[in-house]
């Protein structure tokens, strides 16, 4: 069959995307950053490391002990010229004194030291090593990514990040004056020159506060120096973008107010806004501003509702309606504990990195920075729930769910790692694309056609953040353990709702499914 007819087929039958949100773990080599659920694998190998080394290190006090003995017992003829005459000339006890140093005592200091060869400490290392997760380089990029984007999207204060304070929560996790370098040079590199400068800023200070060396404030001095240089340059070509922002106080001088008077950070609603001010729309709803006016919130409503459907006679749906815009709800308490555990379990041994979806299977697509989580997909060939989930989803919306004939996709498991966020977008996949974009895609989407909608399960609460966010229409959805968002992504008509544009905002604490 033709594109064309597949998607005139697909409104005879609704098509649904059942996506399962969720925070976990699972052990694999690296790509740690990019899912929660490995970072008690880490933990644990940390520990081991940390037990190894410290039996390795008392090991090496007690010897550093036993060798400070040998020498304080060094015989007095070291240095008195006559001790060693008497030597020289055959004095029994002082031979027999130097000889057994020599041998006896300088023998068993010898065995001490050897017993604690770092090789076999090395290899200890390397077998604890391969029972779980090892953090790699690049594990180390994504984490430093996490921070610099959790700051800058939440507007933290620098100085309170870097003294382990997350918003409104004190954690015992602090920075030092080159963990502050480290996030600035990561920022520089990525654009992001006002954070950059704010990172510097904090490393100077911090290096002038604690005990580092002069080198490490020189390099503070002259990155920061740098990153201002450059933060300026773009400012005075008129380039707005997400790596201009405003300066902390101290900066504020007669450039800085230009760039106040450039950047605005509240803007209207609607479909013509530009990629800037969406972006600026998307970090404002993160950090809980509201952004829809008094008029529009006054009119949404929440209800208990039984679908027309028997099944929710006794225990209707808890209804909430989050936007008068787009047909956006979430549903409360529709899963169980039970429920959720168990698919929690069926994903975790899966998770692999997220991709956004390119080419003709299923399995391909880009690793990319806009998507920072692992997923995983599941149907009823894993357990029956996920037929029985199916069928409830069908119940509360009245689309068919049925993903063995085609009514829906699989359903996605994720799981989100440090700063854990997905970029704004739209899940529709073929509605409004070109012709060479059609012959590059996915195939099975061309046979089931578009995502009509998208029904997302929340299988965790998040502490801080996670929040999904509608940048277009100011509505934002907080993750409620068992609850889940339902939206339209096309129109009755078949067109694109582009008003669905949304995003994963990050997770600042805590472990989002």
């Amino acid at each position: 069959m033709r594109c064309l007819e597949y998607v005139n087929k697909m409104f005879g039958v609704p098509i649904l995307i059942p996506i399962l949100l969720c925070f976990g773990v699972n052990v694999s080599r690296g790509e740690i950053f990019s899912a929660n659920s490995q970072l008690k694998d880490v933990v644990s190998l940390e520990i081991e490391i940390d037990d190894i080394l410290e039996k390795y290190l008392n090991k090496l006090e007690e010897n550093m002990v036993k060798l400070k003995e040998f020498l304080a017992n060094k015989p007095p003829w070291h240095r008195n010229s006559s001790r060693r005459q008497d030597l020289e000339e055959g004095n029994p006890i002082l031979a027999y004194h130097i000889i057994k140093r020599l041998t006896v005592d300088l023998n068993t200091l010898e065995q001490n030291l050897e017993k604690n060869d770092w090789r076999v400490v090395s290899r200890k290392i390397e077998r604890a090593k391969l029972k779980g997760a090892i953090p790699l380089e690049q594990d180390l990029h994504g984490a430093a990514q996490a921070l610099i984007r959790i700051q800058d999207v939440y507007d933290l204060d620098i100085w309170a990040l870097s003294q382990g304070k997350l918003l409104h929560v004190e954690t015992k996790s602090a920075l030092t004056a080159s963990d502050c370098l480290y996030l600035g040079k990561y920022a520089y590199n990525a654009q992001l020159y006002t954070r950059a400068i704010e990172w510097f800023e904090q490393a100077l200070n911090l290096s002038m506060t604690t005990n580092n060396p002069r080198s490490t404030t020189d390099l503070a001095q002259n990155l920061l120096l740098l990153a201002e240089r450059e933060h300026d340059q773009k400012l005075k070509n008129g380039i707005l973008s997400d790596y201009l922002h405003p300066l902390p106080v101290s900066k504020k001088t007669a450039r800085l107010q230009r760039e106040d008077k450039i950047l605005n950070r509240r803007f209207a609603l609607g479909k013509h806004l530009t990629a800037y001010q969406e972006l600026e729309n998307f970090k404002a709803l993160c950090r809980g501003e509201q952004l829809m006016s008094e008029q529009e919130q006054a009119k949404l409503k929440c209800w208990l509702d039984t679908r027309k459907n028997p099944y929710f006679f006794l225990m209707p749906v808890k209804v909430e309606e989050n936007s008068g815009v787009l047909n956006l709800y979430t549903f409360h308490g529709i899963l169980t504990e039970n429920e959720i555990a168990i698919i929690k379990s069926i994903a975790k041994p899966k998770l692999n990195r997220a991709r956004v979806q390119s080419g003709s299977n299923k399995e391909d697509g880009n690793v990319s920075n806009q998507r920072t989580s692992k997923v995983s997909w599941t149907d009823e060939n894993d357990h029956l729930l996920m037929l029985k989930l199916a069928t409830r989803i069908s119940r509360i919306t009245g689309l068919r769910t049925d993903s063995r004939i085609g009514d829906s996709e699989k359903f996605q498991v994720a799981n989100y790692g440090l700063g854990g966020h997905y970029s704004p977008h739209t899940d529709f996949l073929i509605t409004g694309k070109s012709a060479a974009e059609f012959k590059n895609m996915n195939q099975e989407f061309l046979v089931l056609g578009d995502r009509i909608a998208t029904f997302m399960f929340y299988l965790s609460d998040v502490e801080i953040g996670g929040f999904t966010s509608f940048p277009r229409i100011g509505a934002v959805i907080r993750p409620s353990k068992g609850s889940a968002a339902f939206w339209y992504n096309l129109k009755r008509s078949g067109k694109a709702d582009i008003m669905s544009y949304h995003g994963a905002c990050p997770v600042v604490l805590g472990n989002k499914w």
